[in-house]
């Protein structure tokens, strides 16, 4: 490519998309006992996913238990809420 090509705009939509908003999410790292990442390595595989993917699941039902009970249980988590009122 030329220097003079470079500033046309036919060539300018020719570069590469920008990441998706997957790759752009915020990175972790951490250390787990060996047990626990056999543990992790082995649930992963079974569902067919990442070990990244399965930790962020993990992450968000700790984060938000409420999210995973099906319509009925949050139901009755509420009606037992009122009841202890």
């Amino acid at each position: 490519m030329r220097r003079s090509d470079v500033l046309r705009p036919s060539t300018l939509l020719m570069t590469p998309p920008c990441r998706t908003s997957e790759m752009a999410k915020p990175r972790v790292d951490l250390r787990l006992p060996s047990k626990l990442h056999a543990e992790l390595e082995r649930h992963a595989s079974i569902l067919g996913v990442t070990n990244a993917k399965e930790v962020e699941d993990a992450l968000s039902r700790y984060f938000d238990p409420e999210a995973n009970l099906v319509l009925e249980e949050r139901l009755l988590c509420r009606m037992n809420a009122f009841d202890r009122r």
